[in-house]
């Protein structure tokens, strides 16, 4: 499960430093949600697989996002985006929240049934 998990977050590194070729957008910024899809999954799969390392998963993957929009401004391919640094740790931030509530009703469910 963590080489899994090690692995997305390679594939990761290589698409963002990549160059990818060009496509239209049929909805504007409509990458962004790629950005907040690829990092809630990527910090849930962490969450689970480092159960007593969240902290540092979430710390770990904004750190990742950030010096990966740093690496594509120093390509001549791909470039810096405030947004997208801001989707990546919306979706690192709403997949911790996300985790902390099913945790707690999880816990609420099986206090039910004990």
């Amino acid at each position: 499960m963590r080489l899994l998990g090690w692995m997305m977050v390679l594939a990761v590194i290589v698409l963002s430093l990549t160059k990818l070729p060009s496509t239209t957008q049929t909805v504007p910024n409509s990458d962004k949600f790629l950005h907040l899809t690829t990092y809630f999954l990527l910090s849930y799969w962490f969450f689970h697989t480092y159960f007593n390392h969240k902290v540092a998963a979430v710390i770990g993957f904004i750190l990742l996002g950030l010096l990966l929009e740093i690496s594509q401004h120093l390509t001549p391919y791909r470039f810096f985006e405030w947004l997208d640094m801001l989707m990546n740790s919306a979706g690192v931030f709403l997949a911790y929240i996300f985790f902390w509530v099913a945790k707690i009703r999880i816990k609420l469910l099986l206090e039910t049934f004990a």
